[in-house]
């Protein structure tokens, strides 16, 4: 079985997306997108860990140099940032950061591939949810199912 999956987000401190590095590892063939600035990037180890398990890894910094790459996944794992763990320098650009990783663009849909779900560990945050809420009633539910 294969499985294409973009993992979005902070992936610097989310767990359910460090847990991926091991637990994907039931799938004989796995392609992982890492779409997070470099400040929320995955950690070396997690990388390294998933390129050991035969894993292949591809990184963007945004989802819209994700989007114009090709080749995306249907399935979307998204994770909120954690600003509440990342210091003074970090937060100040919140907002810079936030828009790398949160779907905004209603246009964007249009790029998708027509089976394409949204995931996320909920909650989501209240006031700037990195899933949007213009996209609860699409197709591209897969957080409230």
């Amino acid at each position: 079985e294969e499985i294409h999956i973009a993992l979005i987000g902070d992936l610097l401190h989310g767990r359910t997306v460090h847990s991926k590095a091991d637990g994907l590892k039931v799938f004989t063939k796995v392609i992982v997108d890492l779409v997070a600035p470099p400040e929320l990037a995955m950690p070396a180890t997690y990388v390294s860990r998933m390129e050991e398990n035969g894993f292949e890894i591809r990184i963007y910094p945004s989802i819209s140099e994700y989007l114009k790459a090709g080749k995306i996944s249907t399935i979307w794992y998204f994770t909120r940032l954690q600003l509440e763990r990342m210091g003074d320098e970090i937060r100040d650009r919140e907002t810079e950061l936030r828009k790398a990783v949160t779907f905004y663009d209603p246009k964007w849909m249009e790029l998708l591939p027509p089976t394409t779900k949204f995931y996320h560990p909920l909650p989501r945050h209240r006031e700037r949810p990195v899933i949007p809420n213009f996209l609860d009633h699409t197709s591209l539910n897969g957080w409230d199912a």
